[in-house]
Order: structure tokens, then sequence, then C-alpha cells
């Protein structure tokens, strides 16, 4: 198989080589024969036709059309003459060879005029004949083209019969070339092929083999192929070797596989003590890890306890005030109506016009301060509720419907007077832009939300105050009704969040605020609480140097809360 395939190669070789070399003989042959015969045939052309000119001189002038016809006949045995006639000087043709008349091609042929330039000289000019083929007309003057002309036709099929047959014979002959090049090839081929089919086999029974149980070197083989002095010879040898050489690899390698398996068993043991090891100091880990999670619940306890204590002040001056109202518009109420009890009983039951007159506006004065007593009742009972609901904590409860517009501008309002109390320099201003349609209730558990707006609108005092731009300082709070949830927006204008801080921001006990100041739990919480309690979502945008603003997205109902 291999033999043949390889002499298959060779004589695809060898057809192609010696194609290209018939063609390359065959156009070079055709290309030379073509110049060569058209030359010659011209040549003969012009040797007849100036003979029969220079001897139908006389003959035309006497107009004896018969010798002349007689000598014309003899010229048009010639191998390769086609055609001869006799013109004389009026253009009419005396003799002619062809029958029954001259083809139309040759009369339609032009004359030279005998006083034309060169007019006496050999004229050669390709002809076609209907029906005759191609010819090479010659035309020989004769006296001068006085008395005519001399035309001889020679055949180009003749050149072109010429041409094959001699490349028939160069075609002939590099055939026989080839058919004993292909002999002698086949003979070498075949002396090349035996033994490289021979190593090939060999070859691939040894890829066939299972090298686990080892490889046993065919020297018979081998030994035989090897015992030449030529490259398949040398071939073989290295074989040989190669075999040899990989059989006593795999004899060292399947001793170091019975250490390597003696190994593995003492692995295994020193492993088996180790996962021991390690399975004591997992629990203890895990014990640590308990500890840990304990002490993270009681940092974020007391996170809670530091925030409260940090509000009280300002929940303590949030009621102040309206209960100031509530006390001022008491007292006044009293004396109004103690006022007006005086002017009642003067004079008995009978009341005189200036008496009269003071009534209604002392009624009516009575009925504003009650107005600004429920007000600010309403007011206080509002701060109240909110400071109760942060201190509830967020185990115990349970989603209810939430007005969020309350809710996010009571945060703000508690964050606002936190920082008052903490410090009396602290001063930003407050903007609401609140949606009316997101007043409409949604479920929400309240303290837990309330915890959350509360750590970011305190951050965003704190930003707002503290920015590097001085005073001016403003916090907004921004709701927006969704189709499916409320957006709450809370903007501060302080110096922005880094790109590197960015990243890290809901990360516990992440800070950027001085020693003391912060936990870092803050926003990690208020994430937790908006996205896994409530299942919404909560991002930043924010651009350094300019704003901050948290984006909290609120579903209308917390499949998350619990």
């Amino acid at each position: 198989m291999k033999t043949s395939r390889l002499l298959r190669k060779v004589l695809a070789g060898e057809v192609i080589l010696f194609a290209a070399i018939g063609l390359a003989t065959s156009g070079i042959a055709a290309y030379t024969l073509a110049s060569r015969l058209t030359t010659e045939f011209a040549s003969k052309g012009t040797a007849i036709a100036t003979s029969i000119a220079n001897a139908s001189d006389e003959l035309i002038l006497t107009r004896d059309a018969s010798t002349i016809q007689s000598l014309v006949d003899q010229f048009r045995q010639i191998r390769g003459v086609g055609y001869v006639f006799v013109v004389d000087g009026d253009g009419t043709i005396v003799s002619h060879t062809f029958v029954p008349e001259v083809p139309a091609e040759l009369r339609a042929m032009r004359r030279r005029a005998w006083n034309e330039p060169h007019a006496d000289q050999v004229l050669q000019q390709d002809v076609r004949i209907a029906g005759r083929g191609e010819f090479i007309d010659v035309s020989a003057p004769v006296l001068a083209g006085v008395g005519g002309a001399v035309h001889v036709g020679m055949d180009r099929g003749v050149i072109r019969a010429d041409i094959r047959s001699t490349i028939l014979d160069d075609l002939l002959v590099v055939a026989a070339i080839f058919a004993g090049v292909v002999i002698v090839a086949a003979a070498v081929v075949g002396r090349i092929a035996r033994p490289l089919s021979a190593l090939t086999e060999h070859a691939l029974g040894v890829a066939g083999q299972n090298l686990d149980d080892g490889l046993e070197p065919d020297e018979a083989t081998l030994g035989a192929l090897g015992q030449g002095r030529d490259e398949i010879g040398d071939l073989a040898r290295a074989f040989l070797s190669m075999e040899q050489a990989v059989s006593r690899q795999i004899q060292r390698l399947q001793h170091l596989a019975g250490e390597l398996a003696r190994y593995n068993e003492t692995l295994e043991a020193t492993v088996a003590a180790r996962t021991r090891e390690l399975t004591e100091k997992n629990a203890a880990v895990e014990a640590a890890l308990d500890e840990l999670k304990q002490a993270q619940d009681q940092i974020v306890r007391q996170e809670k306890m530091a925030s409260l204590g940090a509000l009280t002040a300002g929940i303590a001056h949030e009621i102040k005030n309206p209960l100031n109202f509530v006390n001022n518009f008491a007292d006044l109420s009293r004396e109004l109506a103690t006022e007006l009890k005086e002017d009642l009983a003067l004079d008995g039951t009978v009341l005189d016009a200036k008496i009269a007159n003071d009534v209604p506006d002392i009624l009516s004065q009575l009925e504003l301060n009650l107005s600004k007593i429920k007000e600010h009742g309403v007011r206080a009972d509002g701060i109240v509720r909110s400071m109760l609901l942060h201190s509830r904590g967020g185990a115990a409860g349970q989603p209810q419907p939430t007005d969020v517009n309350a809710l996010a501008r009571d945060a703000l309002n508690l964050a606002y007077h936190g920082m008052r109390a903490n410090d009396p320099a602290f001063q930003v201003a407050l903007d609401f832009d609140l949606d009316a349609a997101a007043s409409a209730p949604i479920e929400a558990v309240p303290q837990d939300l309330m915890r959350a707006l509360l750590n970011i609108t305190n951050n965003a005092c704190y930003a707002a105050f503290h920015r590097k731009a001085g005073a001016g300082g403003r916090v907004g709070l921004r709701t927006r009704a969704l189709a499916d949830g409320i957006e709450i927006r809370i903007r501060d204008n302080g110096d922005g969040i880094p790109e590197a801080v960015r990243a890290r921001i809901f990360e516990p006990f992440f800070t950027t605020k001085p020693a003391g100041q912060g936990t870092g739990l803050g926003l990690s919480i208020s994430h937790d609480i908006v996205t896994g309690r409530h299942g919404g979502k909560m991002s930043v945008e924010t651009e350094p140097g300019r704003f901050t603003e948290f984006v909290i997205t609120l579903p209308n109902r917390s499949p998350h809360a619990r």
C-alpha cells in the first residue's frame, strides 16, 4: 500500500513534468516552424513569381496566352503552391490555375500602377479565399510593372500540416522518454518504498501497543532493515535505538510507580492526621466566628443606641416648640375667656354696645388659638411617633400601609434638629419636593424604613455642613410616584464621593468620617433594609466637588419585608 502510494506521487510528478516539457517543446517548435516555414514559403513564392515574370514578359506583350498557361501549369505542381495567375498591364487576367474562374477575393485585390513608388518590387500580402483557406500572395512585376504582374499563392495549410507533423513527432519522442522514466522510477521507488513500508508498519504496531505493560524492541525486523548503508538503514537503526531507550524508561517508570504508590499510602495517613487537626481547628474557628457575629450584633445595637442618643436632643427640641405653643395659646385663651366673663358680668345680663362688639372678636381669636393648639399638638404627636418607630427595632416589625412622604419628611426634620442640637453652629437649607401621588400608602415596615432614611439624611446633613466650599449647604428631599412603586432622592451639595470610595460605601464598618464620628454601619444597615427587607433598590449618584444623591426605589408591595 505504501509502495503504490509513493509510486503514484512520483508518477503524478513525472506526468506534470513531462506534460510541461511536452507543451513547452510543442509551443517552441510550433513557433519556430511557423516562422521558418512562412519565410521559406514566401521565398519560394517570390522565386516562382519572379521566374514566371522574367519568362513571360515577351509572351504577355505578344498575347501568347496558351504559352503563358502552360508555363503557369508547370509551377502549380510544386508543393505549397496554391494558385498562380498572370495579370497584364491593363489589369486583365491572362492565365490562371483556378477552375472554373478566379475567386472574387483575388479579382478584388488592388493592382499597383507601374508609375507608383516601388511598383517594380515584389509585393507580399495575406489573402483568405472562401472555401480554399489562407494564402501568402506573392506578386512579381513584369517589366517593372508596365507589363503587369505574376501572382503566386503559397498555401498556409501546408505550413500548418508540416507544423502538426513535427509537433506529433516531438510528442512521440517525449512519450517514449516518459515511458522509460516511468519504468526506471517504478524500480527505484519500489526499492525505496518496501523498507519504508516495513518501517511504517512496525511504527504503527508500536503506536498501537499498551506501553503500560512494557515495550519489547523488535530486533529481528529493525536489525534486518538496519543492515543497509543508506538513509533507510540509518532510520531503522535509529528506531531500534529509540525502542531500546523507551523500554528502559518504561521499566524505570514502573519502578518509580511502585515507589509512588508507597509514598501515596504514607501521604494518605499524613493527610488523615492533618484533616483531623484541621477539623479541630475549624471547630475553634467556627466558635470564634460565632463570637464575632455576636460582637457585630452588639456593635449594631450600640450603633442604634448611639443614633437614638444623638436624636434625643433633637426630638426634645422639636417637641419643645409645639408644646410652648400649646401652653402659650392655652394661657392666652384662658385670659380671653376671663375677659369675656368679666364683660358679660358687667351690668348684669345686659350687654352694652361696646361689650357686644368685643364678643365676636374674642371668640374668633379663641377659635384661631384653638386651631394653632390642634396643629402643633398633631405635630408633636407625629414627632413622638417617629421617635417610637425608630426606637422599637425591626425584628418584630410587620409590613403595614405607610405614607412615604410623611416618613421621609419627618426623617429629614429629625436629622436636621439632631445636628442643630449637637452643634449650635450647624446650619443648612432644606428643600422639599414631595409628589402628592407618593402619599398613597405602600406596604412597608415603617420603623425599619425610618431608620434607613435617618441614616441617609444624617449623612447628607453632615456632608452639606462640612463641605469645603464653606457656607451655603443644602439638603434636598424629592419623591416621585412610579408605575410600580415610589422613588426617593436625598441630595446634598457637599464634596461628593471619590470613585475609589464609592464602591465600598455599602460595606459594613467602612466610613470616611473622623474617628469617633461614625461606625461605618449606617449605610450598610440602610442598604440591607431597602434591598433585603423591602425588595427595593438603593444606589448613589455623585460628582466629586459638587453633589451626592442617594436614590431609593420602593415597590408598592414589599415581598421581602419581615
